[in-house]
């Protein structure tokens, strides 16, 4: 169960970091200047 729980949360940090990278792309396409910064594969900062 633990295992299967920490693969859903493994899984939901990497959609949640393609999304933060998508709309960085976007808001850089309408000026505003963001950078996403991997800590490791668990952990990410989002600065804008």
């Amino acid at each position: 169960m633990f295992s299967r729980l920490a693969d859903q949360h493994r899984q939901f940090v990497q959609d949640l970091v393609m999304n933060l990278q998508a709309l960085a792309i976007v808001l850089e396409r309408r000026g505003y200047r963001f950078l996403l910064l991997r800590q490791s594969d668990e952990q990410c900062i989002f600065h804008g």
